[in-house]
Parts: structure tokens; C-alpha cells; sequence
């Protein structure tokens, strides 16, 4: 992978890594839109199995995977931040699985969810790291519009 990245074994952590950020961040849009469609009543309970288990195979692979990884020195941090997220993404899924059938506008676990949901968004923008293509959104095919600055 081609980084901005010179430190040549951190750049490999990042490209380690950079498969399970994605899957981290496949996560937060599929427990984020599972609880949209809870809240809109539109999420057939079929779906919903199929898209909890979809998401308990991502953490699980992405959590496996990420044990695997050895982060030099200066990615310890970064490392342990990727692991909290994926635990913090974990807890949101169970959460998700056990109210999907109780959930309403007015209940303290769905703010409980969402508030999870939003520090889940804020921890994935910790983790990333635009110069080893660890990003929230990718930017690099958009129209000239939206596509970043070269430097």
C-alpha cells in the first residue's frame, strides 16, 4: 500500500490494521442503521437476525484478527484505542439484539444506544490515520468537488 507513512514497520501495522478499521466501520453503519430501521418500524425481524449476525462475524474476525497484529512502540496506543472500539462496538450489538423488540422514542436505552453509537463514530475518527487510508469516509474516488487537496 502507498502511504505518506516513512516509518516502514508502522506502516505495516497501519496496513495490518487497515482491514480491520474497515470492518470496525462497516459495523458502525450497520448497528446505526439497524437502529434507524428499529426506530422506523421498518426492520423485518428475518433482516434484523441476518444483519446482527453479519455484524457478530465482522467483530469477531476484525477482534481475532487484531490480537494477531503486532504493533510496534508507537502504535500501542493506537492498537488498544482499535480494540476498545471494537469491545464498545460489541456491547452496542448486544444491546441492539436483547431491546430490538422493546425499543421506543421515549426509552433511556435507546438514548443509551445512541449515545454508544456516537462515541463508537468519535473513536473510529481517533483510529484513523488518512496517510495509511484509515479513514471514516474515502474521499480518494470523489468527484473534484469533494476529493482532498494534494499537497
Amino acid at each position: 500500500m502507498k502511504s505518506g507513512i516513512k516509518d516502514e514497520v508502522l506502516a505495516s501495522y497501519l496496513s495490518d490494521t487497515r482491514p480491520l478499521y474497515d470492518a470496525a466501520k462497516r459495523c458502525v453503519g450497520q448497528l446505526s442503521g439497524i437502529l434507524l430501521l428499529l426506530q422506523t418500524d421498518s426492520l423485518d425481524r428475518n433482516r434484523n437476525d441476518l444483519l446482527l449476525a453479519s455484524v457478530t462475524r465482522q467483530l469477531r474476525e476484525a477482534t481475532d484478527r487484531l490480537g494477531a497484529v503486532k504493533a510496534p512502540p508507537k502504535a500501542a496506543r493506537h492498537q488498544a484505542a482499535l480494540a476498545d472500539l471494537l469491545v464498545l462496538l460489541g456491547r452496542i450489538l448486544s444491546r441492539l439484539d436483547r431491546l430490538a423488540d422493546l425499543i421506543d422514542p421515549a426509552s433511556p436505552d435507546l438514548d443509551a444506544v445512541v449515545d454508544a453509537l456516537f462515541f463508537a463514530q468519535r473513536s473510529l475518527r481517533m483510529v484513523s490515520e488518512p496517510s495509511a487510508g484509515l479513514t471514516p469516509v474515502d474521499f480518494t474516488a470523489a468527484c473534484c468537488n469533494c476529493r482532498p487537496a494534494k499537497n
